[in-house]
């Protein structure tokens, strides 16, 4: 794993942690994802220009924005998960630039949101990508150029 995935994988850690009470394992074989899920992405502009972004399952966000808004399942919309997934995606661009260390100005974009099918075994290896586990349910983390 290069450093710059190892700081992305680091700071995403202690995010998931602190905001939101959960922790992230490296993933087990069997686990797979199907069905809907939610894709929150912020690009940073600077020196190197570049997007960050997180994949989960509908129900693993619904969690991500129960912790994060710290409110019941009964009092959460659809909007609460997207923003909730959008702030956390924003405060791991804004920690992971900070690492970064270069000294340069960067811009952290308004983060986006929508949803996603998410289809079983398509946690391939690729590039810029990291998979891990948060409570049996598969997560990816992304970091791409431009």
């Amino acid at each position: 794993m290069s450093q710059l995935l190892q700081n992305l994988k680091d700071v995403t850690s202690e995010i998931f942690e602190s905001m939101l009470f959960l922790f992230i394992e490296p993933p087990q074989e069997e686990v797979g994802w199907n069905g809907t899920g939610i894709q929150s992405r912020v690009r940073v502009i600077g020196p190197q220009t570049f997007t960050v972004g997180i994949t989960v399952p509908l129900a693993l966000g619904c969690q991500m924005a129960t912790n994060f808004l710290g409110s019941g399942d009964q009092e959460l919309t659809l909007e609460n998960v997207f923003d909730a997934l959008k702030e956390v995606t924003n405060v791991i661009a804004g920690n992971f630039v900070n690492k970064l260390k270069t000294g340069a100005a960067y811009q952290v974009q308004i983060p986006e949101a929508q949803p996603v099918f998410l289809e079983y075994g398509s946690h391939r290896p690729i590039k810029g990508v990291m998979w891990f586990e948060v409570d049996g349910q598969l997560i990816e983390l992304f970091i791409k150029n431009g």
